[in-house]
């Protein structure tokens, strides 16, 4: 899955995050049991907050 380089105003019509700097992209390996190797990998978009005390 390829990864293109967008710009801010694309990346705020998709209704993502914009006040953040915790934002993580990168793929997810699911380990096939049966097969005993990875799977084929999945885009994940990890977003961290703070949390109130």
């Amino acid at each position: 899955m390829p990864i293109k380089k967008i710009s801010i105003k694309e990346w705020e019509k998709l209704g993502l995050p914009t006040n953040t700097t915790t934002l993580y992209i990168g793929p997810y390996f699911k380990w096939d049991r049966k097969n005993k190797k990875f799977e084929k990998p999945k885009l994940v978009i990890t977003h961290s907050e703070k949390k109130n005390k």
